[in-house]
């Protein structure tokens, strides 16, 4: 499944996310503000998309 968000963070925090997490891929993310970053993410199915703003810690939270 793929979502559309956006999610606050760091730079380092998303490079992190980027290149090490194992359930969930980083199809792209653009940096729109400081410390905004709108992303594609690829995931487990859900019964919706994600939507909306995030942090990493939630997101974690709602894939695993």
């Amino acid at each position: 499944m793929e979502s559309h968000v956006k999610i606050k963070a760091s730079q380092q925090e998303m490079e992190d996310l980027f290149e090490n997490d194992e359930f969930i891929s980083v199809r792209l993310y653009e940096r729109t503000d400081a410390g905004l970053y709108k992303c594609v993410l690829r995931h487990k199915e859900l019964e919706k998309p994600l939507k909306g703003t995030f942090t990493i810690k939630r997101i974690k939270e709602l894939l695993y």
